[in-house]
């Protein structure tokens, strides 16, 4: 077992193999935060990432990364300000549009 140091926290923990470098209780403050994120865009399916950050009081770069994972997906005409890492056009979620 390797043990690493908490990118979040800076505290010790045993490093399973996953891909997020956080201990377990900063993983799970991050998944509520998650669910939090999540319940907002479902309730306000208009609001943009800005919006959303401001009113969850969770970071753009946060959000974003969710959307890149494909956890989250914005409606249309959100604003989501996402480009495909391929080609740039706007995309909703994931890393590539529908074309590339």
């Amino acid at each position: 077992m390797e043990v690493r140091s908490c990118r979040s926290c800076g505290k010790l923990y045993n490093y399973l193999g996953r891909t997020t470098p956080v201990c377990p209780a900063c993983m799970k403050a991050l998944e509520e935060k998650f669910q939090v994120v999540k319940e907002y865009i479902r309730d306000n399916p208009g609001a943009n990432i800005q919006q959303v950050a401001d009113t969850t009081e969770v970071s753009v770069k946060t959000i974003k990364q969710w959307v890149r994972e494909e956890r989250l997906a914005f409606a249309e005409g959100s604003g989501v300000g996402l480009e495909c890492e391929s080609c740039g056009a706007n995309i909703l979620t994931g890393r590539f549009c529908a074309n590339c």
